[in-house]
């Protein structure tokens, strides 16, 4: 790309991260001037079983070692001979950045990083290991929303708002699907996009992601399915949130919403779907569970923080670490930006 177009995308990225943290603070502050609120919320906090919390925890540490042995999977598929232990630092340093930096690409840029500073003759390969990582994530999550909405569809049609929620989300997965699907086969079949095709080269990328596979279908299963219980440990946290505050919410409720509000905060909406999260917690839980606000805004909070204490860990992890240079970052996006 050249350094104009470069230049062009930067200031588009810093726009985003802009509005995003601007529409963080004012949903925060919409959904939390209330003093009585808070007043209730810190009173459910106060009475929370820690034991549920302990146990969300450890469900997802289980879920954030899963997701490391699948990245190693993946960089192996590519001939990237990276011990476990390495492979561990670099993912608890990605989760840091990836959940306290605004915008949507700071914890695979850093997982970036370190593989070209460590393995300089292997940058494509490396690329092609998040493109993949990404991909195989994406399609637990997909059947989870369909089985979710087929096995609880009268529950989670009770209302007008959680029935737009879900068939807006629904889809959201079918065009997932469908890109999925296109590019997987334009990936088997060695094909190319064609160029008249919005976003192709970022197609392109996807579509080289699943040549991963192509010679290591045992290795692709495996990838899958460990992509389970990286989704489901993550749900699961959410529910012994809901447990520690005694929400009234059971596993497979929690199980059937919890699509909904993965997708609605993985997009570039606000910083880490904070404020959309607790919006969307009180949506769902009050409209189909008659939870009271302050307690799904804590149910919201409680899980989120569990998976935020991974990233602390990551913080700490990354002081023991080769610092990041800004200006290699810079050099890196630039490199890997669509052309």
């Amino acid at each position: 790309m050249a350094d104009g177009g470069f230049a062009q995308e930067a200031v588009k990225k810093t726009v985003l991260q802009i509005v995003q943290v601007a529409l963080t603070v004012v949903v925060l502050v919409w959904l939390f001037h209330d003093e009585t609120k808070r007043a209730a919320m810190w009173e459910a906090f106060k009475k929370a079983q820690w034991s549920w919390i302990w146990l969300g925890l450890f469900l997802g540490l289980i879920g954030e070692f899963c997701g490391i042995v699948r990245w190693r999977l993946l960089l192996l598929a590519q001939g990237i001979e990276a011990g476990f232990a390495k492979v561990s630092r670099w993912f608890f340093i990605a989760l840091f950045f990836n959940i306290f930096l605004p915008g949507t690409t700071g914890g695979d840029l850093v997982r970036l990083y370190y593989l070209w500073r460590e393995y300089p003759a292997q940058r494509q390969g490396a690329v092609l290991t998040l493109v993949a990582d990404r991909l195989v994530g994406l399609i637990p999550l997909i059947v989870a929303a369909f089985l979710g909405a087929i096995w609880q569809h009268a529950w989670l049609t009770q209302t007008r708002a959680t029935t737009g929620l879900l068939y807006g989300v629904l889809v959201f997965c079918i065009g997932m699907a469908v890109v999925i699907g296109a590019t997987f086969y334009l990936g088997v079949r060695d094909l190319k996009v064609p160029a008249w095709v919005p976003g192709n080269r970022r197609l392109a990328s996807v579509a080289a992601g699943w040549g991963l596979f192509l010679n290591d279908k045992k290795r692709f299963v495996w990838t899958v399915l460990l992509s389970i219980p990286v989704l489901f440990t993550y749900y699961g946290g959410f529910y012994c949130a809901a447990r520690a505050v005694n929400a009234g919410v059971s596993l497979g409720q929690i199980f059937s919403i919890m699509p909904i509000v993965t997708v609605i905060t993985s997009l570039p909406i606000s910083v880490s779907g904070m404020g959309i999260r607790e919006g969307m917690f009180e949506r769902l839980l009050g409209d189909l569970c008659g939870t009271p606000p302050e307690v799904a805004s804590v149910v919201s909070l409680l899980g989120f923080s569990i998976f935020t204490f991974f990233g602390l860990l990551g913080a700490v992890v990354y002081v023991f670490s080769p610092r990041l240079q800004r200006r290699e970052l810079q050099k890196m996006a630039r490199e890997v930006a669509p052309q």
